[in-house]
């Protein structure tokens, strides 16, 4: 899945076009440089609310407009970790403790083969 920015300035970059605007244009009607805006379109840097808004409305749209159809997932990682906490939520206490006793040990003995 696409960085959550890259599909933000994929986003703010098509409805800039769809209204004839150029980069340039956006940018200076917004109160901000070609260059954050350039920055901005590739995802190369994130923008704060402030700026969302001030961008939004220079293109005529509620803010939120810049997030619809943007779909994001976590990263993998992150997926697992929530299902294993879905998981241990099933568990007795005494089930938990002792998966964390196991998980701490393994985790321990990686970092200390690694280190």
């Amino acid at each position: 899945m696409e960085n959550f920015y890259l599909l933000l300035g994929k986003k703010i970059r098509e409805m800039r076009k769809e209204r004839g605007l150029t980069q340039e244009e956006l940018a200076w009607k917004s109160g901000i440089s070609l260059n954050f805006m350039g920055q901005i379109e590739r995802g190369h840097k994130k923008p704060s609310i402030k700026t969302l808004k001030k961008i939004s409305e220079t293109l005529g749209i509620a803010p939120s407009a810049l997030f619809e159809e943007i779909k994001y997932a976590p990263p993998e990682e992150d997926l697992l970790i929530e299902k294993i906490k879905s998981l241990l939520k099933e568990g007795s206490e005494e089930d938990k403790k002792l998966i964390y006793k196991i998980v701490k040990s393994v985790l321990l003995k990686d970092k200390k083969k690694r280190g």
